[in-house]
Protein backbone atom coordinates (compact mmCIF):
# COMPACT_ATOMS: atom_id res chain seq x y z
CA UNK A 1 0.00 0.00 0.00
CA UNK A 2 1.73 3.48 -0.89
CA UNK A 3 2.33 5.60 1.90
CA UNK A 4 -0.08 8.60 0.64
CA UNK A 5 -3.21 6.14 0.57
CA UNK A 6 -2.22 4.29 4.02
CA UNK A 7 -2.10 7.60 5.89
CA UNK A 8 -5.48 8.97 4.27
CA UNK A 9 -7.03 5.61 5.90
CA UNK A 10 -5.03 5.56 8.99
CA UNK A 11 -5.48 9.29 9.68
CA UNK A 12 -8.37 9.94 12.35
CA UNK A 13 -10.36 13.43 11.77
CA UNK A 14 -9.42 15.90 14.00
CA UNK A 15 -12.57 17.70 15.42
CA UNK A 16 -12.72 21.22 15.46
CA UNK A 17 -15.84 21.52 17.43
CA UNK A 18 -17.68 18.79 19.59
CA UNK A 19 -20.99 20.05 21.38
CA UNK A 20 -21.13 18.34 25.19
CA UNK A 21 -23.29 18.15 27.93
CA UNK A 22 -23.57 17.63 31.86
CA UNK A 23 -25.64 15.54 33.84
CA UNK A 24 -25.41 13.50 37.34
CA UNK A 25 -25.48 9.61 37.61
CA UNK A 26 -23.61 6.93 38.89
CA UNK A 27 -21.86 5.42 36.26
CA UNK A 28 -18.06 5.78 36.50
CA UNK A 29 -15.69 6.81 34.34
CA UNK A 30 -13.14 9.74 33.28
CA UNK A 31 -15.65 12.21 35.02
CA UNK A 32 -17.17 10.60 37.99
CA UNK A 33 -20.94 10.37 37.42
CA UNK A 34 -20.73 11.26 33.90
CA UNK A 35 -24.10 10.38 32.11
CA UNK A 36 -23.14 11.68 28.49
CA UNK A 37 -24.66 8.73 26.33
CA UNK A 38 -24.86 8.49 22.52
CA UNK A 39 -22.13 8.01 19.47
CA UNK A 40 -18.82 7.85 19.87
CA UNK A 41 -16.77 10.77 18.81
CA UNK A 42 -13.18 10.71 17.07
CA UNK A 43 -10.17 12.47 19.06
CA UNK A 44 -10.21 16.37 19.36
CA UNK A 45 -7.74 18.80 19.50
CA UNK A 46 -8.14 22.75 18.78
CA UNK A 47 -5.35 25.13 16.95
CA UNK A 48 -4.29 28.42 18.32
CA UNK A 49 -6.79 31.06 17.68
CA UNK A 50 -6.54 34.67 17.85
CA UNK A 51 -9.46 36.45 16.21
CA UNK A 52 -8.86 39.84 13.84
CA UNK A 53 -9.88 42.86 15.25
CA UNK A 54 -10.61 46.41 13.72
CA UNK A 55 -7.00 47.17 12.99
CA UNK A 56 -4.16 45.43 11.49
CA UNK A 57 -2.26 44.65 14.72
CA UNK A 58 -5.59 43.95 17.19
CA UNK A 59 -6.65 40.82 17.49
CA UNK A 60 -8.87 39.21 20.57
CA UNK A 61 -9.36 36.29 22.04
CA UNK A 62 -12.23 33.64 22.42
CA UNK A 63 -15.27 35.55 23.63
CA UNK A 64 -13.45 38.62 23.27
CA UNK A 65 -12.25 38.41 26.94
CA UNK A 66 -8.55 39.56 26.28
CA UNK A 67 -7.61 42.04 23.78
CA UNK A 68 -4.31 41.62 21.58
CA UNK A 69 -2.09 44.06 20.51
CA UNK A 70 1.19 43.43 17.63
CA UNK A 71 3.74 46.00 16.69
CA UNK A 72 6.64 45.77 14.87
CA UNK A 73 9.80 46.66 16.98
CA UNK A 74 13.71 47.15 16.68
CA UNK A 75 15.67 44.76 15.74
CA UNK A 76 14.05 43.66 12.03
CA UNK A 77 11.86 40.81 12.67
CA UNK A 78 10.90 41.62 16.13
CA UNK A 79 7.64 42.17 17.44
CA UNK A 80 6.43 43.75 20.60
CA UNK A 81 3.32 41.62 22.18
CA UNK A 82 0.68 42.78 24.75
CA UNK A 83 -2.09 40.66 26.01
CA UNK A 84 -4.78 43.37 27.51
CA UNK A 85 -7.59 42.31 30.35
CA UNK A 86 -10.26 45.12 31.12
CA UNK A 87 -8.03 48.21 29.82
CA UNK A 88 -5.05 47.07 32.08
CA UNK A 89 -2.17 45.09 30.17
CA UNK A 90 -1.18 42.07 31.83
CA UNK A 91 1.51 40.41 29.69
CA UNK A 92 4.28 42.42 27.49
CA UNK A 93 7.28 40.64 25.55
CA UNK A 94 9.45 41.91 22.56
CA UNK A 95 10.49 38.92 20.55
CA UNK A 96 10.87 37.32 17.35
CA UNK A 97 7.49 35.64 17.20
CA UNK A 98 6.13 34.56 13.99
CA UNK A 99 2.44 32.94 15.28
CA UNK A 100 0.81 33.34 17.98
CA UNK A 101 -2.72 32.61 19.90
CA UNK A 102 -5.06 31.54 22.39
CA UNK A 103 -6.44 28.44 23.98
CA UNK A 104 -10.09 27.41 23.36
CA UNK A 105 -10.97 28.61 27.16
CA UNK A 106 -9.02 32.01 26.54
CA UNK A 107 -7.14 31.64 29.46
CA UNK A 108 -3.65 30.88 27.73
CA UNK A 109 -1.55 32.15 25.19
CA UNK A 110 0.78 31.02 22.66
CA UNK A 111 3.85 32.21 20.52
CA UNK A 112 6.35 30.79 18.56
CA UNK A 113 9.27 31.55 15.90
CA UNK A 114 12.73 31.50 14.75
CA UNK A 115 15.30 33.16 16.90
CA UNK A 116 18.53 34.73 15.25
CA UNK A 117 20.41 31.37 14.28
CA UNK A 118 16.90 30.06 12.67
CA UNK A 119 16.21 27.83 15.78
CA UNK A 120 12.44 27.34 16.75
CA UNK A 121 11.08 28.07 20.24
CA UNK A 122 7.47 28.22 21.60
CA UNK A 123 6.48 30.08 24.84
CA UNK A 124 3.15 29.66 26.76
CA UNK A 125 1.71 32.20 28.79
CA UNK A 126 -0.55 31.56 31.59
CA UNK A 127 -3.31 34.73 31.73
CA UNK A 128 -5.27 33.68 34.34
CA UNK A 129 -2.69 32.11 36.83
CA UNK A 130 -5.27 32.48 40.08
CA UNK A 131 -8.27 32.35 38.72
CA UNK A 132 -9.78 33.80 42.20
CA UNK A 133 -7.98 37.06 41.04
CA UNK A 134 -9.01 39.23 38.09
CA UNK A 135 -6.38 40.80 35.91
CA UNK A 136 -3.34 39.49 37.89
CA UNK A 137 0.26 39.77 35.84
CA UNK A 138 0.45 36.35 33.39
CA UNK A 139 3.03 33.91 33.97
CA UNK A 140 5.01 33.21 30.61
CA UNK A 141 7.01 29.93 30.53
CA UNK A 142 9.37 28.85 27.94
CA UNK A 143 8.14 25.11 26.65
CA UNK A 144 10.64 24.95 23.55
CA UNK A 145 13.62 26.08 24.01
CA UNK A 146 15.52 27.09 20.46
CA UNK A 147 16.74 23.51 19.53
CA UNK A 148 14.94 22.53 16.14
CA UNK A 149 14.64 24.25 12.67
CA UNK A 150 10.80 23.30 12.33
CA UNK A 151 7.61 22.84 13.72
CA UNK A 152 4.95 20.50 12.87
CA UNK A 153 2.15 21.36 14.46
CA UNK A 154 1.30 23.02 17.96
CA UNK A 155 -2.10 22.49 19.40
CA UNK A 156 -4.26 22.64 22.41
CA UNK A 157 -6.59 20.16 23.69
CA UNK A 158 -10.32 20.59 23.53
CA UNK A 159 -11.00 23.22 26.78
CA UNK A 160 -7.41 24.22 26.79
CA UNK A 161 -5.89 22.06 29.67
CA UNK A 162 -2.86 20.88 27.62
CA UNK A 163 -0.68 21.95 24.99
CA UNK A 164 1.01 19.95 22.31
CA UNK A 165 4.11 20.83 20.36
CA UNK A 166 5.26 18.59 17.62
CA UNK A 167 8.32 18.65 15.10
CA UNK A 168 10.40 16.58 12.72
CA UNK A 169 14.27 16.88 13.67
CA UNK A 170 17.42 15.51 12.96
CA UNK A 171 16.55 12.46 10.37
CA UNK A 172 13.20 11.25 9.28
CA UNK A 173 12.63 8.99 12.06
CA UNK A 174 13.27 11.77 14.42
CA UNK A 175 9.46 13.16 16.19
CA UNK A 176 9.23 15.31 19.13
CA UNK A 177 5.86 15.30 20.08
CA UNK A 178 5.62 16.40 23.72
CA UNK A 179 2.45 17.32 25.74
CA UNK A 180 2.60 20.30 28.35
CA UNK A 181 -0.10 21.12 30.83
CA UNK A 182 -0.89 24.13 29.93
CA UNK A 183 -1.50 26.03 33.38
CA UNK A 184 1.98 25.75 34.31
CA UNK A 185 4.18 24.80 31.47
CA UNK A 186 5.64 21.22 33.05
CA UNK A 187 5.80 18.34 30.73
CA UNK A 188 3.27 15.98 31.59
CA UNK A 189 3.94 13.23 28.61
CA UNK A 190 7.01 13.01 26.08
CA UNK A 191 5.82 11.09 22.93
CA UNK A 192 8.99 11.37 21.52
CA UNK A 193 10.72 8.34 19.46
CA UNK A 194 13.47 7.54 16.53
CA UNK A 195 11.40 4.88 14.92
CA UNK A 196 9.25 7.28 12.98
CA UNK A 197 9.56 7.00 9.03
CA UNK A 198 8.61 10.20 7.19
CA UNK A 199 6.80 10.51 4.33
CA UNK A 200 9.63 12.21 1.71
CA UNK A 201 7.44 14.65 -0.04
CA UNK A 202 6.60 15.96 2.75
CA UNK A 203 9.17 15.10 5.52
CA UNK A 204 6.24 14.19 7.99
CA UNK A 205 4.82 10.31 9.07
CA UNK A 206 2.47 11.59 12.01
CA UNK A 207 -0.86 10.06 11.34
CA UNK A 208 -2.41 12.23 13.71
CA UNK A 209 -3.39 12.89 17.11
CA UNK A 210 -6.14 14.10 19.59
CA UNK A 211 -8.11 13.75 23.11
CA UNK A 212 -11.22 12.64 24.99
CA UNK A 213 -13.63 14.49 24.68
CA UNK A 214 -14.62 14.24 28.84
CA UNK A 215 -14.23 18.00 30.73
CA UNK A 216 -10.54 16.52 31.81
CA UNK A 217 -9.00 16.11 28.39
CA UNK A 218 -7.73 13.15 30.25
CA UNK A 219 -6.61 11.04 27.62
CA UNK A 220 -4.08 11.41 24.63
CA UNK A 221 -3.63 9.70 21.58
CA UNK A 222 -1.53 9.69 18.68
CA UNK A 223 0.21 7.81 15.60
CA UNK A 224 3.22 7.36 13.67
CA UNK A 225 4.26 5.53 10.51
CA UNK A 226 7.38 2.99 11.63
CA UNK A 227 7.08 1.95 7.96
CA UNK A 228 5.48 2.40 4.70
CA UNK A 229 2.85 0.06 5.89
CA UNK A 230 3.22 -0.49 9.56
CA UNK A 231 2.24 2.44 12.12
CA UNK A 232 2.24 2.70 16.38
CA UNK A 233 -0.37 3.78 18.19
CA UNK A 234 0.12 5.06 21.79
CA UNK A 235 -2.78 5.64 23.68
CA UNK A 236 -1.80 7.83 27.11
CA UNK A 237 -4.16 8.49 30.21
CA UNK A 238 -2.11 12.00 30.86
CA UNK A 239 -2.69 11.68 35.14
CA UNK A 240 -1.30 7.84 35.21
CA UNK A 241 2.27 6.73 35.47
CA UNK A 242 4.85 7.71 32.85
CA UNK A 243 5.13 3.79 32.39
CA UNK A 244 1.68 2.95 32.10
CA UNK A 245 -0.41 3.29 28.91
CA UNK A 246 -4.21 2.53 27.55
CA UNK A 247 -2.41 1.21 24.68
CA UNK A 248 0.84 1.05 23.21
CA UNK A 249 1.26 -0.87 20.16
CA UNK A 250 4.16 -0.38 17.93
CA UNK A 251 3.53 -2.39 15.57
CA UNK A 252 0.06 -2.16 13.28
CA UNK A 253 -0.93 -3.06 9.59
CA UNK A 254 -4.19 -1.97 7.61
CA UNK A 255 -6.95 0.48 8.05
CA UNK A 256 -7.98 1.57 11.34
CA UNK A 257 -10.60 4.11 13.20
CA UNK A 258 -10.48 5.33 16.82
CA UNK A 259 -13.25 6.97 18.48
CA UNK A 260 -13.77 7.63 22.12
CA UNK A 261 -17.01 7.29 24.65
CA UNK A 262 -18.39 10.22 25.33
CA UNK A 263 -17.32 10.60 28.72
CA UNK A 264 -13.98 9.61 27.71
CA UNK A 265 -14.39 6.41 29.75
CA UNK A 266 -13.35 4.19 26.68
CA UNK A 267 -11.15 4.60 23.77
CA UNK A 268 -12.40 2.33 20.66
CA UNK A 269 -10.26 0.70 17.79
CA UNK A 270 -11.69 -0.79 15.06
CA UNK A 271 -8.96 -2.36 12.75
CA UNK A 272 -8.67 -3.96 9.63
CA UNK A 273 -5.72 -5.82 8.99
CA UNK A 274 -4.67 -7.38 6.36
CA UNK A 275 -6.07 -10.89 5.68
CA UNK A 276 -8.45 -10.76 8.54
CA UNK A 277 -12.07 -9.59 9.11
CA UNK A 278 -12.30 -5.87 11.27
CA UNK A 279 -12.89 -5.92 14.60
CA UNK A 280 -13.06 -3.54 17.22
CA UNK A 281 -11.61 -3.16 20.70
CA UNK A 282 -12.58 -1.49 23.93
CA UNK A 283 -10.03 -0.33 25.85
CA UNK A 284 -11.10 1.52 29.90
CA UNK A 285 -9.31 4.85 29.95
CA UNK A 286 -9.11 4.23 33.58
CA UNK A 287 -7.03 1.11 33.39
CA UNK A 288 -8.88 -2.51 33.18
CA UNK A 289 -8.94 -5.08 30.55
CA UNK A 290 -9.87 -4.79 27.13
CA UNK A 291 -13.46 -5.06 25.96
CA UNK A 292 -14.29 -7.48 22.72
CA UNK A 293 -13.73 -8.51 20.18
CA UNK A 294 -16.38 -7.20 18.47
CA UNK A 295 -17.12 -8.20 14.47
CA UNK A 296 -16.56 -4.86 12.99
CA UNK A 297 -17.58 -6.26 9.30
CA UNK A 298 -20.38 -4.11 8.03
CA UNK A 299 -20.36 -1.60 11.18
CA UNK A 300 -22.14 1.69 11.24
CA UNK A 301 -21.16 3.50 14.84
CA UNK A 302 -20.63 2.58 17.95
CA UNK A 303 -22.49 4.47 20.76
CA UNK A 304 -23.34 4.36 24.53
CA UNK A 305 -26.70 4.43 26.46
CA UNK A 306 -27.28 4.05 29.97
CA UNK A 307 -26.91 0.21 30.13
CA UNK A 308 -24.08 0.01 27.85
CA UNK A 309 -21.82 0.53 25.04
CA UNK A 310 -22.98 -1.03 21.94
CA UNK A 311 -21.90 -1.01 18.16
CA UNK A 312 -24.18 -0.52 15.55
CA UNK A 313 -24.31 -2.31 12.07
CA UNK A 314 -25.83 -1.07 8.57
CA UNK A 315 -28.53 -3.82 8.77
CA UNK A 316 -29.54 -2.04 11.95
CA UNK A 317 -28.43 -4.51 14.33
CA UNK A 318 -26.69 -3.86 17.85
CA UNK A 319 -24.09 -5.82 19.78
CA UNK A 320 -23.83 -4.60 23.31
CA UNK A 321 -19.54 -4.71 23.52
CA UNK A 322 -19.80 -4.08 27.36
CA UNK A 323 -21.89 -3.41 29.90
CA UNK A 324 -22.10 0.26 32.34
CA UNK A 325 -21.59 -1.09 36.33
Amino acid sequence: METKSFLRHLCFTVSLLVIFTTGSGQRPGIECGCTKYGNYVAPAGKSITAFEGTSLNEGYSPDNKYSLFVESANPPNVVNISVIYRNRVIFNESNRATGWGFSPDADKFVMHGFDASGFHWCRLVNLNPDPSVEGEQAVAFTVIPPTIVSSSKIMFSPRGKYLVYSAIKGSDRDLLLEVFDATNGLLVFDGSTTSMVAIPSSGKGIAGWGFSPDVKDATFVYAFLTATDRYALIVKNLKSPANEYVVHSTDNQGDAKWFFSPCGDYFASISDPPGSDPVCLLYPTNGGSVQGPAAATGWLKLFTKADGHYIGYRDNTTVKIVDNT
